[in-house]
């Protein structure tokens, strides 16, 4: 429970914190806030550290236009005292023969980013500490400022850095033409590996003799060309000609080339589209198979004899060859 309270006890606990209210409220008083202020921000920030802020940035300009200049000067002469009166090997030689052609041959790029700098950190050093009531002023002089302070430490990094993204974009257009010409070479080079491989192959079962090596061929051909015939003609007889009229017409002929594209296509020739295509005018070209359609017989030969010329160019000849004959037999 709590304890009792005297009147006179309650009137003084209340007066004290009326007290206590009173004297917060003085020290947090809108005058006495602003004098605290005026002392931290006004006194400290905006006197001294914008003073010793523009100080720093003016001792750059020594140290850029003299110190600098001077330490590689003095790093230079150290260097030729160090070096003078030693032997080098070829090597260093040549090195040091380079370093002096990329001396001679100093991009001008350098003197003309660091010149401009210059010319920023003046101007904008000039409308940064020259008094002025413009804000835009004091707004691009603080730019122009920063910049050229930025570009007198780092003009040769900036200048380094564009010329590092070019040689970049060189380097890998180069690559790609690298590429491409291993690619070519490499195709190359499978063909000639193939030819060798042929000319061993030669070499080996016909003793070096071509003719004989020719004739062989020759002889594969008619035997794969027979093979594909007879092949042809089972399919013909089994899955085209429904009618068992020996004859592939009409709608019988188109779902023959599908047939054929589909046992034939991935096994003999890349451009086997092309080779029926070849066929596929041939019969609607010529007179008879035209109107009546063409026989077994003629459609095996005329296909095998597309799949294993070798010359796509005498295709239309040998076609209407082909289908000559078949007439005339006919």
């Amino acid at each position: 429970a709590c304890p009792e309270w005297d009147p006179s006890e309650l009137k003084a606990a209340l007066d004290g914190a009326a007290g206590q209210l009173m004297d917060s409220e003085a020290l947090l008083a809108p005058r006495s806030v602003y004098q605290l202020y005026r002392s931290a921000v006004h006194g400290s920030l905006c006197g001294a550290a914008v003073s010793n802020l523009a100080w720093l940035s003016l001792l750059q300009v020594p140290l850029a236009f003299v110190l600098l200049p001077a330490l590689a000067c003095l790093g230079s002469i150290f260097l030729r005292t160090v070096t003078e009166g030693h032997q080098f090997s070829r090597l260093s030689q040549e090195e040091r023969e380079s370093d002096g052609d990329h001396e001679k041959d100093f991009n001008p790029v350098y003197y003309m980013v660091y010149a401009f700098s210059v010319f920023a950190f003046i101007v904008g050093a000039a409308m940064y500490l020259l008094p002025s009531i413009s804000l835009k002023r004091h707004a691009v002089g603080t730019l122009l400022y920063a910049t050229g302070i930025f570009l007198l430490s780092n003009s040769d990094l900036v200048v380094t850095f564009v010329r590092m993204r070019y040689q970049i974009g060189r380097l890998r257009k180069n690559n790609d033409t690298l590429e491409r010409s291993l690619t070519e070479q490499a195709s190359k080079l499978r063909e000639l590996n193939k030819a060798a491989q042929a000319l061993e192959t030669i070499k080996k079962r016909f003793g070096g003799d071509v003719r004989k090596a020719v004739k062989e061929v020759d002889r594969l051909s008619d035997v794969v060309k027979s093979d594909v015939k007879m092949a042809c003609k089972s399919l013909l007889r089994l899955y085209s000609d429904r009618d068992a009229n020996r004859l592939i017409a009409g709608p019988e002929l188109n779902g023959t080339f599908e047939l054929m594209q589909l046992v034939f296509g991935g096994v003999f020739r890349k451009d086997y589209d092309q080779r029926a295509a070849v066929v596929r005018r041939a019969l609607e070209s010529h007179p008879r198979t035209r109107d009546r359609g063409v026989s077994e017989a003629a459609f095996s030969e005329l296909l095998a004899t597309a799949l294993v010329e070798s010359d796509i160019r005498r295709l239309p000849e040998l076609a209407s060859r082909v289908l000559d004959v078949a007439r005339v037999s006919k």
